[in-house]
């Protein structure tokens, strides 16, 4: 990663119609040889519900489709009480 680097863009891969549950989204970099240093995420566990051009607070598309439908759930959590559901 360079050293002036302000942003990485990572997500999540929806393939097919169906509905897709995210939850406790995690981002490791290797420092050295076997020592993983954890990334700070915004809203990495979407218990901030609110919902901002369509999308939780803290995430941003990089590419819109209008066949995705995005929503924070209390069911299906897989670590607190919210998870993001993408419908397609």
């Amino acid at each position: 990663i360079d050293a002036d680097a302000d942003t990485i863009q990572l997500g999540g891969v929806c393939i097919g119609n169906g509905i897709y549950f995210y939850d406790a989204i995690s981002l490791q970099v290797e420092l050295s040889t076997g020592d993983w240093q954890t990334v700070t995420l915004n809203n990495d566990g979407f218990e901030n519900t609110s919902i901002v051009n369509e999308l939780p607070t803290g995430w941003h598309y990089s590419n819109k489709s209008p066949k995705y439908v995005y929503s924070i759930t209390a069911s299906d959590a897989y670590k607190g009480t919210h998870a993001l559901q993408i419908k397609a």
